[in-house]
């Protein structure tokens, strides 16, 4: 199936809770959802893409440019 048809709407806000906390443990639990749902959801995203959304630090998650155009699109799509 069309990444575009599974995406939901929580996907989208777990990308976005990522990229401004850097963390996905916050990320997860601002979204009430566990940690290791969140580590799977954002797993299967890069998988579907075939590329990696964020670079890990040992200081946080920063998005790699695909990344930051996924999160400029998702944040466009949250808006509406």
């Amino acid at each position: 199936m069309d990444l575009a048809r599974r995406l939901k709407p929580q996907h989208l806000r777990l990308i976005v809770k990522i990229a401004e906390s850097g963390k996905l443990q916050i990320a997860a639990g601002a979204l009430a959802i566990s940690q290791p749902a969140a580590s799977r959801i954002l797993a299967e995203l890069e998988t579907d893409l075939g590329t990696k959304l964020f670079d890990r630090h040992p200081k946080g998650m920063v998005p790699t440019a695909i990344g930051q155009a996924f999160l400029q699109h998702g944040r466009a799509i949250l808006a509406t």
